[in-house]
């Protein structure tokens, strides 16, 4: 049962899950090397957290798509927007001194380019 009665708000819905997805996965990331003992590595680390999130939201896509019976190419524009999405909540979040560069975090060109 589709709980969604328009389209639109079921993307909507989408577009949320994967944006927070990959906040969720880029901070699971830091978690997970800090599980494993390793020093924080400002900008290194940072663009490394950024690639794991978009990884895992988009390198099964299509397998996920077949699985689930839905058309390849949308499903990955959405979930390549929520990346696009998750990054702008990242920035949002993150002190507007940090936008540029410095010793912990890279540019926002970078980040954008390098998910580009």
């Amino acid at each position: 049962m589709n709980v969604f009665a328009h389209v639109e708000d079921r993307v909507a819905w989408q577009l949320t899950c994967f944006a927070t997805s990959y906040v969720l996965l880029h901070e699971t990331r830091h978690a997970l090397n800090r599980a494993a003992c390793l020093d924080y590595c400002g900008i290194d680390e940072e663009m490394e957290c950024d690639c794991y999130a978009a990884k895992m939201l988009l390198d099964e896509c299509d397998a996920y798509a077949d699985e689930e019976g839905v058309e390849r190419l949308l499903l990955r524009r959405k979930r390549a927007m929520g990346v696009f999405l998750g990054q702008v909540i990242i920035l949002e979040s993150t002190e507007r001194g940090l936008w540029s560069p410095s010793d912990s975090h890279p540019p926002v060109h970078d980040r954008i380019s390098a998910t580009v």
